[in-house]
């Protein structure tokens, strides 16, 4: 019997201890060439409703080893040009603000479909963890406080992620609307039991911490590099938060995975645009402000198996970019959610015949 999972399922039987382990593991995996990546893949296709919307389904795939699974991860979005940028808009329904993107689980033992998922919460989970992975490996292993930029879902994963891998016990954070942050840092103060305070600029944020880390939807930078202090860590939830000048300062960088092809416009996502979206209004991260030679920025992998130095000294300033998502976080995290499901009782059965047919193909 496959299962499928709602957010509110892999919400209550997975825990950011089990995020972090099995997504360390996948990037061990990875390195070790016990794991296969298959590149995000961005399709933008002119819709023929009217409104300038367009389609845009993302895909990432991966398997490991380890977790005996490969996962497809399908974003099936909407966007809409609001003149500068392309922004998400809710699928139409009865009810409003739905959104469509799901993890498919096959077994590479039996070749069966094991589960299908909602992505969300896998999804905020996946990237929390590897910000507290990146933390582990590239912060002073004395840190105990951290800035943080953003008040949003993705944020309050980043902290959960940080209290986990670290010894956290001091958190500012700071977001344009003040009424957002402040009720976020009463929520995340109860969530870790640790001071989490709300601070009035971006700047008042990153002084006097250890970790800053980044996680709000900007397309434009979010801090000045001119900010950082030495021996600070800094992490980012997508490339287009930070500014040149954190780049250069910083002594040591390390994102996600190296490009898969050649470092150009999308170095890390394979982009196919069916119609006249143009680049400035696409919402495909990318990192043309950024002097940084992707060929030569090592990953996550290298940095855990030891293969590349990470921080050598307590006054450098790291930084580790979340520059794209890789299936194979949703292959560890998916296969987790899984045994955990079928361990508790959780979810919803789907019949075994009515999944496999008679033909090939």
């Amino acid at each position: 019997m496959a299962l499928i999972l709602t957010n509110e399922d892999v919400e209550q039987i997975l825990t950011m201890k089990d995020c972090i382990n099995v997504v360390e593991e996948a990037f061990i995996d990875l390195g070790r060439g016990l794991g296969v990546n298959i590149p995000r893949t961005d399709v933008l296709i002119p819709s023929p409703r009217s409104g300038g919307l367009t389609y845009y389904p993302k895909i990432m795939a991966g398997a490991t080893q380890r977790s005996r699974v490969f996962a497809v991860r399908i974003n099936s979005d909407l966007w809409a040009d609001d003149t500068e940028r392309m922004v998400r808009v809710s699928i139409e329904s009865e009810a409003q603000n739905k959104f469509c993107a799901l993890v498919l689980l096959y077994s590479i033992d039996t070749c069966e479909l094991l589960a299908i998922c909602h992505s969300g919460f896998i999804q905020r989970m996946r990237v929390g963890a590897t910000g507290g992975i990146g933390a582990k490996y590239l912060a002073r292993k004395d840190a105990t406080t951290v800035g943080l930029i953003g008040s949003s879902w993705q944020a309050g994963a980043q902290l959960l992620a940080l209290h986990e891998a670290m010894n956290i016990t001091h958190v500012k954070v700071y977001s344009p609307n003040r009424e957002r942050r402040t009720s976020f840092a009463e929520e995340m103060s109860k969530v870790l039991g640790v001071q989490v305070q709300p601070v009035d600029t971006a700047r008042e944020c990153v002084k006097n911490v250890d970790i800053v880390d980044l996680a709000t939807s900007a397309r434009e930078p979010v801090i000045d590099g001119k900010w950082l202090e030495e021996g600070v860590h800094v992490h980012c939830i997508q490339p287009m938060e930070l500014d040149n000048g954190t780049f250069l300062r910083s002594n040591v960088v390390v994102s996600n995975v190296r490009p898969f092809g050649s470092a150009g416009e999308y170095p890390y996502i394979q982009v196919f645009n069916m119609g006249e979206v143009s680049r400035e209004r696409q919402n495909i991260p990318g990192t043309p402000h950024l002097s940084v030679n992707w060929n030569n920025t090592p990953s996550l992998s290298e940095l855990i198996l030891g293969q590349v130095e990470g921080r050598t000294a307590d006054n450098q300033i790291t930084l580790h970019l979340n520059n794209v998502g890789v299936g194979i976080q949703f292959a560890a995290v998916g296969a987790k959610v899984y045994e955990l499901a079928k361990e508790k009782g959780v979810g919803k059965e789907i019949p075994r015949e009515w999944l496999l047919q008679t033909v090939q193909g």
